[in-house]
């Protein structure tokens, strides 16, 4: 521009006869800036964002979700989903993905545990919502998944403790109801 701004201009050419093309521009501008701010949004968020197609293929993933787990991005696109999730919760997380909600476009959330590269687990309970093209058809899923690990280790810790106080109680109780004359 006269300015020194940029515009984006989408261009449709049409051959109108041999000598003749007809080029029609539209500014798309202010689409394009869109687009950027969702993507730096999307990029910086201190979520794991990922998308996977029907087949559960890894469509795309966050800077975020390469950080956490320790993969490049080459590493975990195109992989198939499940090859992350811990094989005991593998069952569980596809029969999550099996039935399409038809009356809303999200799903419930889902707690499960993920493996890094580095053999570490990590626990996440992700928000899932259906992807669709322009005709309304679903085509995959878009999912945004937290880190719960410090919260899951403190469940699993005060399960654990509850557990031993009941042994202790039920052995507590066992002794004191019998007589040793």
């Amino acid at each position: 521009c006269k300015n020194g701004d940029y515009k984006y201009i989408q261009w449709k050419d049409k051959m109108y006869s041999d000598d003749i093309v007809i080029g029609i521009g539209q500014d798309v501008t202010e689409k394009v800036n869109i687009e950027n701010q969702y993507r730096s949004l999307i990029e910086s968020a201190a979520d794991l964002i990922y998308e996977i197609d029907l087949s559960s293929t890894i469509m795309y993933v966050n800077q975020f979700t390469e950080k956490t787990l320790g993969y490049t991005k080459d590493e975990i696109l195109h992989k198939h989903f499940f090859k992350f999730i811990r094989t005991d919760y593998v069952d569980y997380v596809v029969d999550f993905y099996k039935d399409v909600p038809k009356e809303t476009n999200e799903y419930n959330d889902l707690v499960f545990p993920i493996i890094k590269k580095d053999r570490d687990t990590i626990w996440v309970s992700q928000k899932v919502t259906l992807k669709k093209n322009e005709n309304g058809e679903v085509v995959g899923f878009s999912a945004i998944a937290r880190d719960i690990t410090l919260v899951k280790s403190l469940e699993i810790e005060h399960y654990n403790r509850s557990k031993k106080v009941r042994i202790h109680n039920e052995t507590l109780k066992i002794l004191t109801s019998q007589s040793y004359s």
